[in-house]
C-alpha cells in the first residue's frame, strides 16, 4: 500500500505471512540482549510456540484517565490519547490541551445527543409533520441521501421505502410517527453531507448561509428525537431501529472530535436491538410470523448495529457490548434491493462475492471486524496478553484479510481511482486491517528495542502505521487535485473521509504509534539494518521513513487544529518529538501547532462513503 511503490495489501499480506511463519516455525538460542548489528527481518531470530520465550507477558501499561471537576474520562492502554500520554515531558501541555473549550465549534456541539440528555421540546403529530420540507426540497435531499450514503440499503430496501414515501406524501396523517422520524433521518444526513462539501476547502463564506444549514439540521435532528419518544421506542414499535440507526449517524456526523455520548447512544441502541430480538437468527425464533423478505432486513440492520457497537467502542477507547455468545444471527446475503421482493416465498441465493455490492462490503467487514474485536479484547483484557496469543492471532487475521474477494482489496496508491466502484470500500477494508495489525502488535513494541525475538512485532506495527499514513496522504493529495474542475456534489468525498471522527481516528492512532516509536528510539536507537530495507519485508522501520511521514501527519493536523481538540493534541505530540529529533522548525516543546496553509481538491465523479 506505499505511496512509493506500485504493490498492494493483497502483495503485503503474503509478505506478512512468510515472516510470521518463519518467526513461528524455529526456535531461537543465545542471549535476549540485542547484538549490535541488526538481525535481518528476512531471515529474523526464529520463535516457535513452543518455545518458553513464547509464554513472555506483554508489559503493562498506563491507561488514560482524567478527574474533573465536570468530567471523567477514562480510555484503555491501547487508545492514542493514552500511548500519547507515556511521553511524560508532554503531559501538562495534553492536559491543557485537554481542558480547553472546544475551539470554532457549534455551541451545541459538546451538548450531546438530545435523545440521551432530554429533549427540549416534546411536539404532537401535528408538529412533526408542520416541520417538513415541500414535497420538492424532501425528492432533493432524499435524491441526495441515496448518491452519497452506503448504509442506506442497510437500513432500508430502497423500492419499499419508495412505495413508503409516496403513500406518505398523498396521505401523512396515517402514515406512523416512527417512520417520519426515519425520514427526518434521511433529511438530516443530506443536509450534513452539504454543509461538509461547503466547508471542504475553505470553509463556507456567507456566514448567514452557515447559519441556515446548522439550523435545518438541528431541526431535523430534533424532530427525529421527538419522533422517538412520541411513538415510544422503548416499546420497539415498526421502524424503530431503522430510525434509531438513522438518528445515530446524524449525531455521529456532528462534530469532528470524539463525543463520548455517542458512544452511550449506542448502548441504547444495543439494547433496543436486544429488545427487538435482531441478536437472534430469525429462522430459530419459534411461532414467528416473518416472512424470508423480512427477515433478511433484521438480519443487514443487526449487521450494522454490530459494526457501530465495535467501531465506536473502539473510538471511544472502551469494551464492546456485543460478543459473538450473545449472537446466533446469521450474516446477510450478497443482494442488491432489487433481489428482494416483500412478498417473496424464500430468498434468491446470495451474488458471488466476485461481483460487488453495496451488501459485499458490510458482509466482508464484518468479516474483518470480528477478528479485529478478538484483537481488542485481547489487549484490552486485564491481563497482558502473551506473545503466543498475538502470533496466533496475527495468523487468524492474515488468513482472513486473505479470504478477501479481489473486488474488495488490492489498493495501489498510484494509480488509484477514487471515483470508482468501490473504492472507498477498499481503502477502509485496507484501513482495517492495518489498523488491526497496530493494536495487535504494539503490546510488544517496545521490546523489539531491546530483545530481537520481537522485531516482528515492532515491523507489524510501525509499517502499518507508515503505510495508513500513506493513506491518509494520498488522500489528501486526490482531494488537492483539480481543484477547479470540483462541482460541489464531488466534494463530498474528500470532505467526508477529512472530518469523520471515526476514521480521523485510523490516523490519529497511525501518527501516534510514530510519535511514541520515535521518541524510544531517540532514548534508546535501533542499530543500523545491515540489509535493504523493504517495508514488511526487510530490515526494521528507520528514522529516515517515520521522520517523513511525521512531519508530513504534522502539517495535516496543524491544519485541522483549529477546529479539532484531537487535532491538537497529536499535533502537539508529533511536534514534540520531532524537536527532539533536532529537525529543523520544530521544539521540544511547543504551546500550540504550527499552521501550515494546504489547499486543494480532485476531479468530479460520484461516490458512495461507507459510514463506518
Amino acid at each position: 500500500m506505499s505511496i512509493n511503490g506500485g504493490s498492494n495489501v493483497h502483495d503485503r499480506v503474503d509478505q506478512l505471512e512468510k515472516l510470521v511463519t518463519t518467526l513461528m516455525a524455529e526456535k531461537t538460542g543465545g542471549d535476549r540482549k540485542r547484538k549490535n548489528t541488526l538481525p535481518s527481518v528476512a531471515s529474523p531470530l526464529r520463535l516457535d510456540l513452543n518455545d518458553e520465550s513464547a509464554n513472555i507477558e506483554a508489559p503493562k501499561t498506563p491507561v488514560h484517565m482524567t478527574l474533573d471537576s465536570d468530567e471523567t474520562h477514562y480510555t484503555d492502554s491501547g487508545h492514542w490519547m493514552s500511548i500519547l500520554d507515556s511521553i511524560s515531558e508532554l503531559k501538562d501541555e495534553l492536559d491543557q490541551i485537554a481542558s480547553e473549550p472546544q475551539p470554532y465549534s457549534h455551541a451545541d456541539d459538546d451538548v450531546g445527543p438530545e435523545l440521551l440528555l432530554g429533549i427540549k421540546t416534546h411536539a404532537t403529530r401535528q408538529e412533526i409533520i408542520a416541520g417538513l420540507p415541500a414535497k420538492a426540497e424532501a425528492d432533493h435531499l432524499l435524491e441526495r441521501y441515496y448518491n452519497f450514503v452506503d448504509v442506506a440499503p442497510t437500513i432500508m430496501h430502497r423500492p419499499k421505502f419508495k412505495r413508503e414515501y409516496n403513500e406518505f406524501w398523498r396521505n401523512p396523517t396515517e402514515t406512523p410517527v416512527m417512520w417520519i422520524g426515519m425520514l427526518y433521518g434521511i433529511f438530516a444526513i443530506a443536509i450534513r453531507i452539504q454543509s461538509l462539501i461547503e466547508e471542504h476547502d475553505n470553509g463556507i463564506t456567507d456566514p448567514s448561509q452557515r447559519t441556515f444549514s446548522q439550523a435545518r439540521q438541528d431541526l431535523y435532528r430534533q424532530k427525529i428525537a421527538q419522533c422517538l419518544v412520541l411513538a415510544n421506542y422503548t416499546k420497539c414499535p415498526p421502524f424503530t431501529m431503522e430510525t434509531f440507526l438513522s438518528y445515530f449517524v446524524v449525531e455521529y456526523l456532528r462534530t469532528r472530535d470524539t463525543q463520548h455520548g455517542i458512544w452511550l447512544l449506542m448502548g441504547m441502541l444495543v439494547r433496543t436491538a436486544f429488545r427487538m430480538g435482531l441478536h437472534r437468527e430469525p429462522t430459530k425464533i419459534t411461532n414467528n410470523s416473518l416472512t424470508p423478505f423480512e427477515a433478511e432486513m433484521r438480519r443487514r440492520m443487526w449487521s450494522m448495529v454490530v459494526r457501530l457497537d465495535l467501531m465506536s467502542s473502539g473510538q471511544i477507547g472502551l469494551p464492546r457490548m456485543i460478543h459473538p455468545a450473545m449472537t446466533d444471527t446469521l450474516e446477510p446475503r450478497n443482494l442488491i434491493d432489487e433481489d428482494l421482493q416483500e412478498d417473496m416465498a424464500e430468498l434468491p441465493p446470495s451474488r458471488p462475492d466476485t461481483e460487488f455490492t453495496p451488501m459485499l462490503y458490510t458482509i466482508i467487514r464484518n468479516r474483518v471486524l470480528g477478528v479485529f474485536a478478538r484483537i481488542v479484547d485481547l489487549v484490552g483484557a486485564s491481563e497482558p496478553p502473551t506473545y503466543r496469543e498475538v502470533l496466533e492471532l496475527d495468523k487468524v487475521l492474515r488468513d482472513t484479510y486473505e479470504k478477501v474477494p479481489a473486488s474488495l482489496k488490492g489498493l495501489n496508491m498510484q494509480d488509484f481511482d477514487p471515483f470508482a466502484e468501490g473504492a472507498m470500500s477498499i481503502v477502509i477494508l485496507g484501513l482495517t486491517f492495518l489498523k488491526a495489525l497496530e493494536i495487535l502488535h504494539r503490546p510488544f513494541l517496545f521490546l523489539a528495542h531491546d530483545d530481537s525475538r520481537h522485531e516482528y512485532s515492532r515491523t507489524a506495527c510501525i509499517d502499518a502505521a507508515l503505510e495508513i499514513l500513506d493513506i491518509q496522504h494520498m488522500l489528501e493529495v486526490k482531494s488537492r487535485d483539480n481543484k477547479d474542475l470540483w462541482g460541489a456534489q464531488s466534494m463530498w468525498w474528500t470532505s467526508s473521509w477529512r472530518l469523520s471522527s471515526l476514521m480521523s481516528h485510523d490516523f490519529l492512532l497511525a501518527t501516534t504509534m510514530l510519535v511514541i516509536d520515535l521518541n524510544r528510539d531517540l532514548a534508546n536507537p535501533m542499530p543500523a539494518s545491515q540489509v535493504p530495507r523493504e517495508r514488511f519485508k526487510s530490515g526494521q522501520p528507520t528514522r529516515d521513513e517515520i521522520i517523513p511521514a511525521l512531519i508530513r501527519a504534522h502539517a495535516f493536523w496543524a491544519r485541522l487544529s483549529p477546529k479539532s481538540r484531537e487535532a491538537r493534541r497529536v499535533a502537539a505530540g508529533a511536534k514534540h518529538v520531532l524537536g527532539k529529533a533536532g529537525i529543523s522548525g520544530f521544539t521540544p516543546s511547543c504551546k500550540r501547532p504550527t499552521l501550515l496553509n494546504v489547499r486543494g481538491a480532485s476531479e468530479p465523479r460520484r461516490q458512495y462513503i461507507p459510514l463506518g
